[in-house]
């Protein structure tokens, strides 16, 4: 999934910032497939990543509905971009101004499909904080 997904899109700066790549097992590799048959509008990147994270026991971060209901049914706890945003901005590790410059630069995007109003939410959310 790394070379497919990430490699030519700066997957090497992800690592140098923390991202870990990790491999499924052969129960993990026959769970994805599963996926797969069962549920024939997953794409095979996605089943593996509901399986790594069925596997691993981690959080799948997905923007896709339909795979976000499949995490649900299989146990998995699943969130989105803006969640991920939300921890970043509540943690403090950043400061409001940056969440909130990362969090435009997420909304320009012409693949973007994040809800208009939970954007305007938070701009004016991490802007008030910015100000304080």
């Amino acid at each position: 999934m790394f070379r497919q997904e990430l490699k030519d899109r700066r997957g090497n700066d992800l690592i140098e910032l923390g991202l870990q790549v990790e491999r499924l097992d052969s129960s993990g590799v026959e769970f994805a497939r599963g996926i797969r048959q069962e549920s024939s509008h997953v794409t095979l990147v996605d089943a593996y990543a509901l399986s790594l994270a069925k596997v691993n026991e981690r959080v799948l971060l997905t923007g896709d509905r339909a795979l976000s209901k499949l995490a649900d049914e299989c146990n998995v706890p699943c969130h989105g971009v803006l969640w991920l945003i939300d921890i970043i901005f509540e943690s403090g590790q950043l400061d409001p101004i940056s969440v909130l410059d990362g969090l435009e630069a997420i909304a320009r995007h012409p693949r973007c499909r994040l809800p208009t109003a939970e954007i305007r939410a938070r701009r004016e959310r991490y802007s008030i904080q910015g100000r304080s």
